[in-house]
């Protein structure tokens, strides 16, 4: 069901958010070790998942960390972020959620031209991404191993040392994951000193029974909390 869920998502936009990518070495900017084989966020998984954080958007800034095709930033766009920001290491896939952006882009200024967030994607290492001065709002669907994300993290909280603010990060994996997709991402994510566990539901019956194989971590500073 969830996969004819996310066909006919993509159908209905005229976008390609689907399949299972595994970039080669040659396909990447740094290392293809550094990530994980591309499976975008479920589509129902994702809109449980922005429901959720609603009242976090006004004003801030959504990242996705690898962030693939480009699913979760069309869904994202629906809200009223600041900006959207995709940033992804397998060049492959950037080009793809590029198109997926011009798509939807071309589609809402038919649609009387509608203000909408800023939508794009960066092909970078995640490590060197520098994170705007708004409130944050980061997200990552087990995208890379714990190498990479030690360096997102330094780079976060450097960030966040600088310009104190709120910033919420939501950490998306299967409740069992396979060998080689099990981290401890989430407790490094748990010791940033400047977050705590935060509860992000997933509201409706079916919903919760459909992606109960979905495990959603959220972390948030004391200035979202409030």
């Amino acid at each position: 069901m969830l996969e004819r869920e996310n066909r006919f998502w993509d159908e209905r936009r005229e976008v390609d958010t689907r399949g299972w990518f595994a970039p080669d070495a040659d396909a990447v900017v740094s290392s293809a070790a550094d990530g994980f084989a591309y499976a975008g966020t479920h589509w129902r998984l994702a809109r449980a998942m922005l429901r959720s954080l609603r009242g976090s958007a006004p004003g801030a800034s959504f990242i996705d960390l690898g962030s693939g095709k480009g699913r979760v930033l069309l869904l994202a766009a629906e809200l009223p972020f600041a900006q959207v920001i995709g940033v992804e290491y397998a060049s492959e896939l950037h080009a793809a959620a590029e198109r997926n952006i011009a798509t939807l882009a071309a589609a809402r200024l038919a649609a009387d031209n509608q203000q909408q967030p800023r939508v794009r994607t960066e092909l970078s290492d995640v490590r060197h991404f520098e994170f705007p001065e708004t409130p944050l709002v980061v997200y990552l669907n087990n995208p890379f191993p714990e190498p990479v994300l030690s360096g997102v993290l330094a780079t976060l909280s450097s960030s966040y040392d600088t310009a104190p603010r709120p910033v919420t990060i939501v950490y998306q994996q299967l409740r069992v994951e396979d060998a080689e997709h099990r981290t401890r991402n989430v407790t490094l994510i748990g010791g940033l000193p400047f977050t705590q566990p935060y509860d992000l539901p997933i509201r409706g019956i079916l919903d919760r029974v459909l992606l109960s194989q979905y495990a959603l971590s959220a972390f948030a500073s004391v200035e979202s909390i409030r």
